[in-house]
């Protein structure tokens, strides 16, 4: 007999996980010999011995719409359906934007005395805003994984498991991370630089996939699977999701928002592993139920044959604008605070104005110590944002907080210095003495690396 060959269209293969389902599904079926999926051309390949196979025989074998097979080329996106999820999309990040930059989280301050009810707070307002941002991008990148992993009939509870135990690896993780910090304190801590660089590496890693959710075929050329013969069996593959989940899960500690810094700093003042360990669960606790929320409806909505396609792409567009919001709160990129004269350099006038307040006060300090001051508004930043101390010199710095900050900029911390972040609410003194033992820059930043001035010791 005669072996045929035939190519279709297929709509909705956005990742590895999907174009392998896809194979899978076609050589379990028996209606097919050979199964070839190209993502790049957004194509399957299939040989076959027998009568024809039409497109809708090939729909049938996924009934819930999840991939639609055509004989004709695919059709450009609807414009209408991308319209809808770019204004879903904007409303949601719009939120989480307004929360994050609305002083909100300055309420619920947090220290090593905080009650359980105030970190659970923290940590829920945490996930709402700018931990939404940084945790849910990849929370909504991994989903449309995940789902693709398991059998279409298979129930909404099975299909959560993914996302039970992702938010279980994170859950370990900070609370274990929370003991070592009470135990040994300032010891352990992830530099601004490292977490600056995994934040705005994994951002921009996602908007490849976001792309391709999106239905741009042209950087499904980008994805990477394994050959045919080294994958695992489809009941392998569902099995192991579950841990691979919570690895993803455990890797969240390496990419934390200002109120995960804020809340560390809490641990660490606790000298104690276990208040260190109950302050970073309770605080993870109450990041984990918006989370949660989230994986549940992505999962509802990408389960559903009515509403997995509008789902998708506003996943797409949510994830491109979550990196968007994660590089911008990192760098500053639209210039929503004047951080002019704080990346380290500095200017005559704010050397000339710091030093004029050091001495000043002077009198103020005890023995050996330096007093600098600064004031913070929310329209300047750090004004003076230049001092110049020197070596081995005992110094306490006081930030008269004019203004509450807000996003990233809420907290501000020394890293080599004052490791410790500290939240900026109008009103409420910021205090910080340390002791400058080595010559050098150190930058002034908020908890999440940004520069907004710079203490010269000499």
């Amino acid at each position: 007999m005669i072996m045929k060959h035939r190519t279709y269209t297929v709509k909705g293969m956005y990742c590895p996980a999907c174009k392998e389902i896809i194979e899978e599904t076609l050589l379990e079926s028996g209606k097919v010999s050979e199964a070839e999926a190209s993502m790049a051309k957004g194509t399957v390949s299939v040989s076959y011995n027998g009568d024809d196979i039409s497109a809708r025989e090939l729909n049938a074998l996924f009934s819930n719409g999840a991939y639609t097979f055509s004989d004709t080329p695919a059709q450009k996106n609807s414009v209408d359906e991308l319209l809808k999820a770019a204004a879903i999309a904007l409303i949601v990040t719009g939120f989480v934007s307004t929360l994050s930059y609305s002083g909100l989280h300055s309420i619920p301050a947090i220290d090593r005395a905080s009650s359980l009810a105030t970190l659970f707070l923290f940590g829920l307002l945490a996930g709402l805003s700018s931990c939404a941002a940084l945790v849910s991008g990849v929370l909504l990148s991994l989903t449309s994984q995940w789902m693709s992993k398991y059998k279409e009939d298979a129930s909404l509870l099975h299909k959560m498991e993914p996302h039970l135990f992702f938010n279980i690896g994170r859950i370990a993780t900070y609370t274990l991370f929370g003991a070592l910090l009470g135990l040994v304190g300032e010891t352990i801590h992830l530099s601004p630089a490292f977490t600056s660089f995994m934040i705005v590496t994994i951002s921009l890693l996602m908007i490849v996939p976001a792309l391709q959710m999106l239905g741009i075929t042209f950087f499904n050329r980008f994805s990477i699977a394994l050959p045919k013969k080294a994958r695992p069996s489809k009941a392998a593959n569902r099995k192991s999701t579950p841990l691979q989940a919570a690895g993803a899960g455990v890797m969240t500690i390496l990419v934390p928002c200002g109120f995960t810094m804020a809340a560390e700093g809490a641990a660490v003042l606790s000298g104690s592993a276990s208040a260190g360990m109950l302050i970073m669960l309770f605080f993870v606790l109450g990041t984990t139920l918006p989370l949660f929320i989230i994986g549940f409806s992505s999962t509802k909505l990408g389960s559903n044959p009515r509403t997995s396609r509008l789902y998708m792409k506003t996943a797409g567009m949510l994830i491109i604008l979550f990196s968007l919001y994660n590089m911008n709160d990192r760098f500053d990129l639209t210039g929503r605070f004047s951080l002019a004269g704080s990346s380290g350099a500095g200017t005559s006038e704010s050397v000339a104005v710091a030093a004029v307040t050091n001495q000043r006060e002077q009198s103020a300090a005890d023995g050996n110590a330096a007093l600098v001051k600064t004031i913070y508004t929310n329209a300047e930043d750090i004004t003076p944002s230049t001092f110049q101390v020197k070596t081995g010199q005992k110094v306490r710095m006081v930030v008269d907080s004019r203004d509450t900050g807000t996003g990233c900029m809420s907290t501000i911390m020394i890293p080599g210095l004052y490791e410790k972040p500290q939240s900026l609410v109008k009103g409420k003194p910021v205090i910080m003495e340390f002791t400058a033992k080595k010559p050098g820059s150190y930058k002034i930043t908020c908890a999440m690396g940004v520069p907004r001035g710079v203490i010269n010791v000499q």
